[in-house]
C-alpha cells in the first residue's frame, strides 16, 4: 500500500520527480569525482616525489647565515664535502648513501653546438641515492671523484642537444665552460617533475672535479647533501643524530641556532 502510494505521487508529479533524481545523481557524481581527483592527485604526488630519490634527506646550508665565519670551515663555509664523509663514516647504521652535491649553471659546447644547462658534481653514490639509473655507459666511480677526472655523465635533453639521434655520446668529449670533459654515461629518461623541471637536463661530473675546475672553491664547500636512509622509519632518528653530529663538527654552542637546514621527502610530501 505504502509503495503504491508513493508511485502514484511520483507519476503525479513527474517534474518534480525528475529533477528530484538529476539532484541526486549529479550530488553522487559529484562526490565520486572529487574522490576520484583527490586519490590521482595524490598518487601523481608520492609518484613525483618518489622519482626524486630512495629515502631521500636533503641537506642544506643555511641561506640566512651566508657569509658569516664558522670555526674551521672557512668564511662563509657553512658545510663541506668532509662534513659529507662523516656522516658516512659515523652514521652507517642510519643511513646508506651520501652524495655531496655543488651546483652551477654553465655553457656546453660541443663541435659547433651549445647548450645551457645545471652542472651538478655529485658522488658516485648519486645513482643509489636518486634511484636514477645509466641507460647507456656507465657512472663515474670512487677513484674517478677521488681524483677528479674530467668524466661527466649526461640526461637525456643534454644528449638531444649535443649530439645527433643516432650518434653515440660516449667517449666523446664536451666542454663544460672552458674545461674539456669526457662522457662516460648518460642517464635514463626522468621527464619534468612536480615543480616543472626539466630532470633530464643536467649534466653529473664528480663533485671534486666541479669545485675544482668549474667553482674555485678553496674550502670544500657544498651547495647541500643527498643522503639514502637505511630505513625511511628511522628519519626522526636519523635528523637528529645528522644534526649533532654536524653541530658538534661546526662547534656550535647550545644557545647558537643550525647553520644547516634538514629536509626530507615526507615533509615535501605535507607541504605539498
Amino acid at each position: 500500500m505504502i509503495i503504491k502510494v508513493a508511485l502514484l505521487a511520483i507519476f503525479r508529479n513527474k517534474t518534480r520527480s525528475f529533477l528530484t533524481c538529476i539532484g541526486i545523481i549529479v550530488g553522487i557524481a559529484a562526490v565520486i569525482a572529487v574522490l576520484a581527483i583527490g586519490k590521482g592527485a595524490s598518487t601523481m604526488m608520492v609518484k613525483e616525489i618518489s622519482s626524486m630519490g630512495n629515502n631521500l634527506v636533503m641537506v642544506f646550508p643555511d641561506r640566512n647565515r651566508k657569509g658569516q665565519v664558522q670555526t674551521g670551515m672557512g668564511a662563509g663555509q657553512t658545510m663541506t664535502a668532509d662534513d659529507a664523509e662523516a656522516i658516512e663514516r659515523e652514521l652507517g647504521h642510519l643511513v646508506a648513501h651520501v652524495s655531496p652535491a655543488v651546483n652551477v649553471s654553465t655553457q656546453l659546447i660541443r663541435e659547433n653546438r651549445n647548450w645551457n644547462a645545471r652542472i651538478s658534481g655529485v658522488g658516485e653514490d648519486l645513482p643509489e641515492v636518486r634511484n636514477w639509473d645509466v641507460a647507456q655507459g656507465r657512472f663515474f666511480d670512487e677513484s674517478d671523484v677521488r681524483r677528479s677526472e674530467r668524466v661527466c655523465v649526461i640526461g637525456e635533453t643534454v644528449r638531444a642537444h649535443l649530439f645527433d639521434g643516432d650518434e653515440d655520446p660516449i667517449g666523446q668529449v664536451i666542454r663544460i665552460g672552458v674545461m674539456p670533459f669526457k662522457v662516460v654515461g648518460v642517464l635514463t629518461r626522468k621527464g619534468a617533475n612536480g615543480w616543472g623541471q626539466d630532470q633530464d637536463d643536467t649534466v653529473m661530473a664528480p663533485y671534486t672535479t666541479v669545485g675544482r675546475v668549474l667553482t674555485r672553491s678553496k674550502f670544500r664547500s657544498i651547495n647541500m647533501m643527498n643522503l639514502s636512509l637505511v630505513n625511511m622509519d628511522d628519519v626522526e632518528e636519523a635528523t637528529r643524530e645528522v644534526s649533532a653530529l654536524l653541530r658538534q663538527r661546526h662547534n656550535l654552542p647550545d644557545y647558537q641556532d643550525d647553520d644547516f637546514e634538514i629536509r626530507d621527502t615526507k615533509e615535501i610530501m605535507a607541504t605539498m
